[in-house]
């Protein structure tokens, strides 16, 4: 029994490792594109930059998440991830082709819509594999770390281009694309130490309608109240966590004179307060899923965007209230996540997370569209966006 506890704890740190590296990878990537095209089309191309990278960044999620999760309950959720991965690597050696040879829009953009795609086909089953490796009774805890680890990583991967291109590549773009295809192969090879797992033995069919299919889903959850609750406040949490990221980085040119490449230098305590946050709420809902955290985390949320958009400018400040709202997501987004795991039967739980994964980007998309429209066309500052 001891080697076999052993054996899935070591599967859940391979899968903790894989999605780490893979969410790295997409936001590096993500930031990639936006400061090459707007060191590229210029400053003034900026808010519109933002936006589109960011639209297209959660277009695939839209498009394939149901497919993937009607996939993700017909076959083994173990073999897609490791086909999954092979696809990134093959996504990055296209990107670092375009960088050296085509640097258009049209071309970045394309390579990073396929490497979200690539993620869209991950999402569910990323998910959908944690209550085939782990305990019930450890769903809380391993939630906790495995989003702990993802929010970490994409708050790193918002920082880590500024650092390389800065202080280690000179500015070499094309060193950073081959940067990302390091981390696609090594997160690969990460993925064949991932436990195998039995196909939930799913019947449904692909449908083309995938948007009818995600409202008759949708409609089914609604029958739990609990289970319809904590997907839409997953899909709330997206939306609100893409907002604050977009007028973070224009916070930190307009507010604190700091280049487009060095705002990214704003999160890397945002990793830490994530972490802090995700694993709080593991410690403290124990062996439970403890939905009194979630108003907790709402709160300080809500109190650190008034206090970005009161305060004045100053880094330190910033720091803080960037800080707060990495513990408040933390606290938020974990009992959430717990819980859509838990209470979704077997046989429909890829379905039910690529639901709610399409919400979550869904959400994504929309405060893509928001921020653009507040900062780029009406022209209100970050600070008046945090408020």
């Amino acid at each position: 029994m001891s080697s076999h506890v052993q054996k899935l704890d070591r599967s859940f740190i391979w899968l903790n490792v894989t999605q780490f590296l893979g969410a790295l990878n997409d936001n590096v990537f993500k930031l990639l594109v936006i400061f090459l095209l707007v060191k590229v089309l210029g400053d003034d191309h900026r808010a519109s930059v933002v936006a589109t990278a960011s639209a297209i960044f959660v277009l695939p999620f839209l498009l394939f998440s149901h497919a993937a999760g009607v996939l993700a309950d017909k076959v083994s959720k173990r073999t897609i991830i490791v086909v999954a991965k092979f696809l990134e690597v093959a996504v990055t050696i296209l990107g670092c082709f375009a960088i050296a040879f085509v640097k258009t829009p049209a071309g970045l953009y394309t390579v990073l819509f396929l490497l979200c795609s690539h993620s869209a086909l991950f999402g569910p089953s990323k998910y959908g594999i944690i209550p085939e490796i782990v305990p019930a009774e450890k769903l809380s805890r391993a939630n906790s770390f495995l989003e702990g680890l993802t929010y970490m990583a994409i708050i790193i991967g918002t920082f880590l281009p500024s650092f390389l291109l800065l202080k280690v590549l000179a500015g070499n773009y094309l060193g950073l694309g081959i940067f990302c295809f390091c981390v696609a192969v090594v997160g690969t090879i990460c993925s064949f130490g991932i436990q195998k797992t039995p196909a939930a033995g799913s019947t449904k069919g692909f449908s083309p309608l995938f948007l009818v299919e995600i409202f008759k889903t949708l409609k089914e959850t609604k029958k739990d109240s609990h289970l319809f609750l904590a997907i839409t406040g997953s899909a709330y949490f997206l939306f609100l966590g893409a907002f604050i990221q977009q007028a973070g980085l224009v916070y930190g040119q307009e507010c604190l004179k700091m280049g487009v490449e060095e705002s990214g230098y704003l999160f890397p305590i945002a990793a830490l307060g994530i972490g802090i946050g995700a694993l709080l709420s593991g410690k403290v809902s124990g062996r439970n899923i403890e939905f009194g955290i979630v108003p907790i985390g709402a709160m300080g949320l809500t109190v650190s965007c008034v206090a970005m958009g009161l305060i004045a400018p100053a880094l330190k400040p910033a720091l803080a209230l960037i800080f707060l709202i990495g513990v408040s997501s933390g606290l938020f987004i974990v009992p959430l996540n717990a819980f859509i795991q838990y209470r979704s039967p077997n046989k429909q739980r890829g379905e039910i997370l690529a639901c709610t994964n399409f919400l979550s980007f869904l959400g994504v998309a929309v405060s893509a569209g928001l921020f653009f429209l507040l900062n780029g066309i009406l022209k209100l500052t970050a600070i008046q966006c945090f408020l």
